[in-house]
């Protein structure tokens, strides 16, 4: 959706003094039309406004303006996935943070709490988050965005409780704007809260909610999303053959929409469903299909995580055992370091299994308190 200017304050006070020279009396709209292709993930179109605002930057007299496009400009560096530079611009601009106005210091925590979330640095993003919170500004979308990002960390944290609650708040906001898209995101993270607490029927309900809304606004994606939670549901349940039609559902809109990553991780939980049941012949071909679509898969960074879960399945499942358990502590070692720590339990309490079914007890107990050590620290905020 779109954002017009009375709801986007972009002109400083200065702009009606001529404060700005007639080299730049174009960059407060050029610094709009950048907040809107960011927002809607416009990137490329956002690049050469960047372009733009670059080149004019230097003759802009209103130091806030300027501030305000190198906050915005972190986003895009975010969006980007280019982290470290995105972490570079946040470090030089908060050396000039108590400059900032109150909208300043909103823009820049939101951003910081995003690229925290990004580097599933979930506990501190919060803390950033509540920073944001305490500089809250009238710009409704805005509000909307904060509150729905807090409920985001505080799920991964496993703050469940706290998290409805922002969703809640979240989702008024995106109500009041009729924001149809971001109120089916927010139907999704209830859901999959309520998932975690184990209340399936709430968590079934907010996700077919989900993809009825999703279907009248034509959002293949969040279907596809929809559909492989309630395959987890399903699972859970132990309803196996709705739970794999589900799935299905969601591995068919993922590549109709080249969503390969999200076709993948619905292939990884299929494999594994599959094996499950005791058909280990599926699950390898899941496996294999797997594989062929992560070797060709352009960001290698993504890839080379979704190729350690597929061939932790298939080491399993063939019983190799050093390679199994090779993959499982090489795992371990790159999620703590990344600080996935609910990614860290599951390969510690594989890797324990895998130990006494060895009989090498020792090694047996190491791994389960660093599964128990990840468990606690997902719970620290």
């Amino acid at each position: 959706m779109s954002i017009d200017n009375s709801e986007l304050p972009l002109h400083s006070t200065q702009d009606k003094t001529n404060t700005i020279t007639s080299l730049s009396d174009n960059f407060p709209s050029l610094l709009v039309k950048f907040y809107i292709h960011i927002k809607n993930n416009q990137l490329d179109e956002a690049e050469q406004v960047r372009t733009q605002l670059d080149i004019q930057k230097a003759d802009v007299k209103d130091q806030k303006l300027v501030y305000k496009y190198e906050i915005f400009n972190v986003n895009w560096l975010i969006k980007k996935k280019q982290f470290g530079l995105a972490e570079k611009e946040l470090a030089r601009l908060e050396t000039e943070v108590d400059t900032f106005d109150k909208e300043l210091r909103f823009y820049f925590y939101l951003n910081k709490g995003r690229l925290l979330f990004y580097l599933n640095r979930f506990d501190e993003a919060i803390i950033i988050y509540q920073q944001a919170e305490k500089n809250i500004v009238p710009l409704i979308e805005e509000v909307a965005s904060l509150y729905y990002n807090l409920a985001a960390s505080s799920t991964m944290q496993l703050n469940l409780y706290k998290a409805i609650d922002y969703v809640e708040t979240a989702y008024r906001c995106y109500k009041q704007i009729g924001n149809l898209k971001e109120i089916c995101r927010c139907h999704l993270l209830r859901g999959s809260c309520y998932s975690r607490m184990n209340d399936y029927k709430k968590s079934e309900e907010y996700n077919i909610k989900s993809i009825m809304l999703s279907e009248k606004i034509n959002d293949d994606e969040l279907i596809g999303i929809a559909y492989h939670n309630l395959a987890v549901l399903s699972s859970k349940q132990e309803e196996y053959s709705k739970s794999i039609e589900y799935y299905q559902k969601s591995i068919e809109i993922a590549e109709k929409n080249n969503r390969t990553e999200y076709k993948v991780k619905t292939i990884i939980s299929i494999a594994r469903l599959q094996y499950k049941l005791g058909n280990n012949v599926k699950a390898l071909e899941y496996i294999h299909d797997g594989l062929t679509i992560c070797s060709i898969y352009e960001d290698k960074s993504v890839s080379k995580d979704l190729e350690n879960e597929l061939n932790t399945i298939y080491f399993f499942i063939n019983d190799m055992s050093i390679e199994y358990e090779n993959t499982l502590i090489d795992s371990i070692r790159t999620y703590n370091e990344r600080k996935l720590w609910s990614k860290v339990s599951s390969c510690a309490e594989d890797l324990s299994g895998f130990y006494m079914k060895q009989q090498n007890y020792s090694k047996a107990i190491e791994s389960l308190k660093v599964a128990y050590d990840a468990k606690r620290k997902i719970g620290k905020s």
